[in-house]
Order: structure tokens, then sequence, then C-alpha cells
């Protein structure tokens, strides 16, 4: 017996699933290099395209199973999964243009950014009052430092003027 590719029975709802709004699931044969079932019908049994062309691609058809990001067959950038399906050759890959895949943690991520952003303008007003009060604080401790230090200074020299003027008395009678 033969069953069409096409046949519900043989893939099931493959070529009628969606990933997300714009992603694809896809039944490919590595040994042959062919993409054996496709949501995108006009991929339908298209052979791979050149291994610099769709690199994601050639990795899963050489054994790799897992998740990665890549570039698709039409030069989109896409989050895929892939699973080896037994010793068959063959594996079944879901793909999701990133752009959609991440779009929850994108929008997630605008919003920390405005919730900090909100946030540093709530806490930079106050914290550059109390930088400046703290200022003040120190001008005013050091004037009055200089101030003492320079009255020190004053009687030291005055002291020192009235011993010498003694002592040059002294000596000098």
């Amino acid at each position: 017996g033969f069953a069409t590719v096409s046949d519900s029975s043989l893939f099931g709802n493959i070529l009628d699933a969606r990933v997300g709004q714009s992603g694809w699931l896809s039944v490919n044969d590595s040994r042959n290099r062919i993409i054996v079932a496709i949501s995108d019908r006009q991929q339908l049994l298209r052979p791979f395209p050149a291994a610099d062309a769709a690199p994601l691609l050639e990795r899963f058809a050489n054994g790799h199973a897992g998740s990665d990001i890549g570039v698709d067959t039409q030069g989109r950038e896409v989050l895929a999964s892939a699973s080896n399906i037994g010793d068959t050759g063959w594996f079944v890959m879901a793909a999701l243009p990133t752009a959609e895949a991440f779009a929850p943690i994108r929008g997630i991520a605008q919003q920390l950014y405005a919730a900090a952003s909100l946030l540093s303008l709530l806490v930079l007003p106050p914290a550059i009052w109390g930088t400046r009060r703290v200022a003040l604080v120190r001008r005013d401790i050091t004037g009055a430092m200089q101030a003492g230090l320079a009255e020190l200074h004053s009687q030291v020299e005055e002291t020192l003027s009235v011993s010498g003027a003694l002592l040059a008395k002294t000596i000098g009678s």
C-alpha cells in the first residue's frame, strides 16, 4: 500500500499545525535531505537548501536535538526545536520567529525600564538634597577648623616673636 504525504492519516494534523501565530512544524528526512511534511505546503517535499543557506536546518539534519536560534530558509531569525524520530533518519522540527517568541519578554523588559526610570526620578531628588546637606555641614566644619588653626597659628607666631625678642635681649646684654 501507499499513502500520499498530504494524507492526514499519515502525519495527523502536522500539515495544519501552527506554532504560535506564524511558526510551523515540519517532518524532515535527513538522509535524503527532503522536507517530508510541513505546515507551509509550498515547501512540501522540497530538498533542503544548501548548508550555508540554512545552517540551523543543517545542524538538526546532522543529528543535533534540542533548541537553538538561527535563520530559516526564508532568512527570518527563528527559535527552533528539533527531535530525532528513532533510527529513521527523520526529525521533527518546530520553529517560531524570534520576534513573536520573545515579544512577551520584550514587553516585560520595557515595563521594567519604565519602572526603573520612574524609581530613579523619585529617588534622585532626596539623594541630591541629602548630599547637599552633608556638603554644607562639611563646609561649615572645615571653615570652623580653618579659623581655629589660623588663630592657633597667630598665637604661636606671637609667642615666638616675644620669645625671640626676650632671647635677643638676654644674649645682647
